[in-house]
């Protein structure tokens, strides 16, 4: 077995790289199983729905007496509030991450201005209404008032305050992982954007939930974030609240497939910069297959090297033109990857190196935990809880100058009817007509073949 120090794991991050299939779901999940039973607070981001994780970690939480919530996004169930006492600078800053508000260097940043200002007063709602929801701040006459001025940041509310997953008032609260411990595993989407943008606003409320502990008092409780698939839950806080977690208690793993993962980011991140992020700040990294010769490449860089001997030897012509290898052969020492791309790319599946730390990096083999499939129940509010959920108010179209659509006239069918004789109407007296008019009004034009003159007509 290979072993990690418990204080050592506990405040590092991770990076899990590998393939479709080679084997991550695998040793995230013996991980974190032992994160649960050391009596860790665990949130796992999945955005792909994973067949076997939820059933591990609900196993883990039974084994360790913690407890367990699954929340799926995808649901039309009442289940968690995003904004469970939030301030209102954390949910300005929660509608700055999860809009991607933030200036990009692009013409478009003027317009942003507004958004930003929009957000900023509509955090001001929870002042008021502490146990409010996204949805009650929609359906409030600010958001409401701005349909028309500010559409970006109305229609993005919107869209939010539909997903009745996380607009459920008085129902799970994410710090109660942070108080008591256990796995709290939510499901995402890779499609969907609401649930996309509701998975980076998740994320970055943990970070804010993890700044608002009382260092000073005693030990902190570690927490211990998932992140699958992590290009999906990437965002400018988040990104940078990846440098700054660890000293809130908090480590966080990585899994995507390749390095242009960390590229694909929102389009106020560099994907240079993530990328030098991910390097730098996860000093524990795990790597699987791999198929992608770039990724292969960057991984055997950051491997090292070592000196190897590189031979050449000495081949001659003779007179008949053939070639004659000498005996003489001339050594020389050169440089070459730890591991090499070769390697990287033809692992047999579950065999990983491991880079850590205080150690050069070495190969393992990590096999699964195996579990039984057992009924997965979702934490949702009581009916009774439901029934007093406000709905989202419909958009009322203010747009007076429109003209109604003409309707189109119905098409008429013929009926077959019997035809009645009209009465014949009452002669009209005429005046007398004179004798050169009744000559005019009496002579017919000749035929066109018999007219040869002027004089004819």
């Amino acid at each position: 077995p290979q072993y990690i120090p418990l204080k050592e794991w506990q405040t590092q991050h991770a990076d899990i790289i590998g393939t479709t299939g080679a084997g991550k779901g695998v040793v995230t999940g013996i991980l974190l199983y032992q994160s649960i039973l050391a009596d860790e607070g665990v949130f796992v981001l999945d955005p792909k729905n994973d067949e076997w994780a939820p059933h591990l970690y609900k196993k883990a939480c039974a084994d360790a007496g913690k407890p367990f919530v699954l929340i799926d996004l995808n649901k039309q169930e009442y289940q968690m509030n995003l904004i469970d006492g939030i301030t209102a600078d954390h949910l300005e800053e929660l509608f700055v991450a999860g809009f991607s508000l933030a200036e990009k260097g692009e013409a478009a940043d003027f317009y942003r201005i507004d958004d930003r200002k929009a957000a900023r007063t509509a955090a001001q709602f929870v002042k008021d209404n502490p146990g409010a929801t996204v949805r009650d701040i929609y359906n409030g006459d600010y958001v409401q008032g701005i349909g028309e001025t500010i559409k970006a940041f109305h229609g993005k509310t919107e869209e939010l305050a539909m997903l009745n997953s996380i607009n459920a008032p008085g129902g799970f609260a994410l710090k109660e992982i942070f108080d008591k411990g256990g796995c709290c595993y939510i499901i995402g989407s890779m499609r969907n954007s609401k649930i996309i943008t509701a998975q980076r606003m998740i994320l970055v409320r943990l970070f804010q939930l993890a700044e608002l502990r009382d260092r000073v008092a005693g030990n902190i409780r570690p927490i211990a974030i998932f992140k699958d698939e992590v290009k999906y839950h990437l965002s400018k806080p988040a990104l940078e609240g990846l440098g700054a977690a660890r000293d809130k208690g908090v480590h966080i793993l990585m899994a995507h497939q390749s390095i242009a993962d960390l590229r694909d980011c929102p389009a106020d991140l560099n994907g240079d910069a993530v990328v030098g992020a991910v390097v730098e700040n996860c000093k524990f990294k795990l790597v699987y297959k791999l198929q992608d010769p770039d990724t292969a490449e960057w991984i055997a860089r950051m491997s090292g090297t070592i000196l190897v001997d590189d031979e050449s030897r000495k081949v001659t012509t003779t007179a008949v033109l053939t070639e004659k290898v000498d005996n003489e052969r001339m050594l020389r020492q050169a440089e070459s990857y730890y591991i090499d791309s070769n390697m990287l790319q033809n692992l047999p599946k579950f065999v990983s190196y491991i880079f850590s730390q205080n150690a050069l990096a070495f190969p393992s083999l990590i096999s699964p935990l195996k579990v039984k499939k057992a009924p997965l129940e979702l934490f949702t509010l009581p009916p009774v809880a439901v029934a007093t959920v406000a709905e989202v108010k419909p958009v009322l179209d203010l747009d007076f100058d429109k003209t109604a659509p003409a309707v189109p006239a119905p098409d008429i069918i013929p009926v077959s009817a019997t035809t009645t004789k009209k009465p014949s109407a009452t002669p009209i007296p005429t005046p007398p007509v004179q004798p050169d008019e009744e000559w005019l009004m009496a002579s017919q034009p000749a035929p066109n073949d018999e007219i040869h003159s002027l004089l004819d007509l």
